[in-house]
């Protein structure tokens, strides 16, 4: 006999809107064995937590329902629910109470829809596009939005789909960084609500505009392309030029260009010596008032056009040479000069002059004066016919400007004299002839010049000249001009003078002319003799040549040249009777034609300055040479000897010099040293290649063999002993001073010898150069 339960629960319908489900649970009991209960037992049943009271008969054999119940269960929010049953119940039987329950899964009912985004991020004024898969046809959505502190509705009655322009509000809310925005999706169905989703994307936010610029030229306008980030940007356009530290606005509201020339005045003045400036450009990014992003600069590069120069009115031109002006009236080679001036000069806008030239020219190109100044006058131009003068200016930019005028040189030359003669006509007159020319100068079909003589005559012994002058018309004159009151019994000195309007330019040499001719003139009182001449001067006074066929002895001197004793300016050769020659003159010198040469000379000596003797070939002595001031080699032929001192001394040179001044007094060049027996003074380098010795010098080389990371010593011991002890210096001939030697000195330096000691990181033999001084 037994009583066995069971139960079921079943999903009836079930309700969206009110997200409910209505379920049946059925409660059963089993007999078998003929066990059975008519007398309708109790029993209870719990129903989602709900306890349900009933009583049923059990029939024997068979399976009954003692209980059901339709009920209406709430799902979750989310529309999903599991519910429990259970029942007890008292068959009064062998059995007695028998329990049973049971749970079951219902059909989630659709709730609130989940938003999604067409994209992650989203800059304001873009569009984004909101998905909403709903769960049931029915329901219909509200969507809102948050962003910082913006807020709002984006749309209601919203089926599955929403495409939303991000306000561009956004932008003043964070310029210059990333926002997040919340869209909210409500779900309705009818007026009914089933619940909200969320769903967040990031608000991007604009960069600044960036720009280009273009322009090249002061004065020339530049422009600005502007490349907005976003449409609604405007923008501040602010400058400024080389040397300036304050912007200037362009413009206050500038879209995508702007194209503005900057006063040019202004950029000329700031760069006055360059042809170059640099422009800085920024451009300010604006939403509405609100500033976007950083500033943007860039900068270009504004040349100075090179129509901007320097300018000069004109360059003139006058005579600068005033008896030039008077005489002539017109310029003239080799008297004129240009008094030239630069008129009306200014620079390059916004510049200033640096410098003024002038140059004159003649037609070859070759340049006769240079005024570096605005004005000025020019020296005496030696060249005829177009001469250019040009004045130029300089700013300090660099920038020139010239002018040239040209004005016509007449070709001038001096005037000349030529063959000139002086004859003794008669005993007290004389005829001067020669030839005198001068150069045409005619200004205006008029004839400027002519030609004057001036005829001087003296005494040989007077001082002055007695003149007498002429002129002609003509510009070449056979000049035949007597000169008269001459004393027969003296000879005269006739110099001629040739010149033209602008005076005695030319000479003719002095030309002496004799006295009176006669055969004799011997005078019996005083013992003079006179041939074909009167005697002025001397026992013997010979007109013309004197040949003698045997010796001539001279008890006194003999003079050349109208020499008649040293220092009175007539240059001469005094041969002198105790065997003496004396030459006189302004360079005098003998020359020797070696073979009958008839070269100007073989060789000279000549004495080509005070105090200087000098021989122009190879001086060669079978003898010594003394000398009691300096003996000094100049220019000898270095490819075989050099220049110096030589001796033919088998072991040594030797040279003695006077010590009294303190230098040496004897030095001595042997084959493989020098020796000085005194000290050594040396006013330049001093570069032995080996060993310097001297009663004042010690030096030489020694090798230490270290000890590593201990001091190691030498003693040296000097090859002859000094005066007292002597200022060392020691250095390690190796690379690693600093390295692996860290140290070298000396130490009981005395007469006889040092110490050396190095200390070195390493053993290894180590070359020390020594050098000791007795001061």
């Amino acid at each position: 006999m037994a009583s066995t339960p069971s139960i079921t629960i079943s999903q009836n319908s079930q309700s969206i809107a009110n997200n409910t489900s209505s379920i049946t649970v059925k409660c059963y009991v089993t007999t078998s064995g003929g066990s059975y209960n008519n007398y309708s037992p109790s029993g209870k049943c719990t129903i989602n937590g709900t306890t349900y009271s009933f009583s049923h008969s059990i029939p024997a054999n068979t399976k009954t329902l003692v209980y059901t119940k339709t009920v209406t269960v709430g799902h979750n929010t989310d529309g999903t629910k599991t519910v429990s049953a259970s029942f007890t119940f008292n068959t009064e039987l062998y059995e007695g109470t028998i329990k049973a329950s049971t749970s079951k899964t219902l059909t989630t009912i659709p709730r609130a829809t989940t938003p999604s985004l067409s994209a992650s991020s989203v800059k304001p004024g873009g569009s984004i596009t909101i998905s909403m898969p709903r769960a049931n046809a029915i329901f219909d959505h509200t969507l809102t939005y948050s962003c910082g502190k913006s807020s709002g509705t984006i749309g209601s009655d919203l089926d599955t789909s929403k495409t939303w322009t991000v306000p561009t509000s956004f932008i003043t809310q964070s310029p210059n960084g990333n926002q997040t925005c919340t869209i909210t999706c409500k779900t309705y169905s009818g007026s009914t609500y089933i619940g909200s989703k969320s769903v967040s994307f990031t608000v991007g936010y604009y960069a600044a505009s960036t720009f280009t610029l273009s322009g090249g030229s002061i004065g020339s306008s530049v422009t600005t392309s502007i490349t907005r980030n976003y449409s609604g940007f405007t923008h501040q356009v602010y400058w400024k030029f080389t040397g300036q530290s304050s912007y200037t606005s362009a413009s206050s509201s500038a879209g995508t260009s702007l194209t503005w020339t900057p006063p040019a005045s202004t950029l000329y003045a700031l760069i006055p010596s360059t042809t170059k400036g640099t422009l800085t450009v920024l451009v300010r990014t604006y939403y509405g008032s609100t500033k976007i992003g950083s500033d943007a600069t860039k900068t270009l590069t504004l040349s100075v056009p090179s129509s901007v120069v320097p300018s000069l009115t004109s360059v003139s031109v006058s005579e600068g040479n005033s008896t030039v002006a008077s005489l002539i009236g017109a310029y003239t080679q080799s008297k004129s000069k240009l008094k030239v001036s630069i008129n009306g000069a200014s620079a390059g806008t916004g510049s200033s002059i640096s410098a003024y030239s002038i140059t004159v020219k003649d037609s070859a190109g070759k340049t006769l004066s240079t005024i570096n100044a605005s004005s000025g006058t020019s020296g005496t131009i030696t060249s005829s016919g177009t001469i250019t003068i040009t004045g130029k200016v300089t700013d300090k930019r660099g920038r020139t400007a010239s002018k040239s005028v040209t004005v016509t040189m007449l070709a001038y030359t001096a005037p000349t004299i030529s063959g000139v003669s002086v004859t003794r006509s008669t005993d007290t007159t004389a005829l001067v002839k020669g030839t005198l020319s001068a150069k045409s100068l005619i200004v205006s079909s008029t004839e400027k010049n002519s030609i004057k003589y001036k005829i001087g005559y003296k005494k040989i012994a007077d001082t002055s000249y007695t003149y007498v002058t002429g002129t002609s018309a003509s510009l070449s004159l056979a000049l035949s001009k007597t000169i008269s009151g001459l004393d027969a019994t003296s000879s005269y000195d006739v110099i001629v003078y040739g010149g033209d309007v602008f005076g005695y330019t030319s000479t003719y040499v002095p030309i002496t002319i004799s006295t009176a001719k006669v055969p004799f003139d011997f005078d019996v009182k005083n013992g003079k003799l006179g041939i074909g001449k009167i005697n002025e001067r001397g026992s013997l006074d010979v007109k013309g040549h004197s040949y003698t066929g045997g010796n001539q002895y001279v008890d006194g001197l003999i003079y050349t040249g109208g020499k008649s004793e040293v220092g009175d300016g007539v240059s001469g050769c005094l041969l002198g009777g105790s065997g003496n020659l004396e030459l006189v003159g302004p360079v005098p010198y003998i020359d020797f034609h070696y073979n009958n040469s008839t070269d100007d000379y073989s060789t000279r000596i000549i004495s080509d300055m005070a105090e200087r003797l000098l021989c122009t070939s190879y001086f060669y002595a079978n003898k010594s040479i003394y000398t009691y001031g300096d003996y000094v080699g100049i220019n000898r032929d270095t490819s075989t000897y050099g220049a110096g001192i030589y001796s033919d001394r088998s072991s040594y040179a030797a040279f003695y010099l006077d010590g009294a001044s303190g230098w040496v007094s004897m030095l001595k060049l042997f084959a493989s040293y020098a020796q000085f027996n005194k000290a050594l003074r040396v006013e330049g380098d001093l570069m032995p290649m080996s060993r310097i010795y001297g009663n004042a010098i010690r030096s030489g080389q020694v090798a230490i063999m270290s000890i590593a990371n201990k001091y190691t010593s030498l003693t040296v011991t000097f090859p002859e002993a000094m005066a007292k002890s002597p200022y060392v210096q020691v250095t390690a001939g190796t690379t690693e001073v600093g390295n692996t030697v860290k140290g070298v000195g000396f130490a009981s330096a005395s007469a006889t010898q040092v110490n050396i000691i190095l200390y070195r990181t390493n053993a290894v033999n180590t070359r020390v150069d020594w050098l000791a001084i007795c001061g």
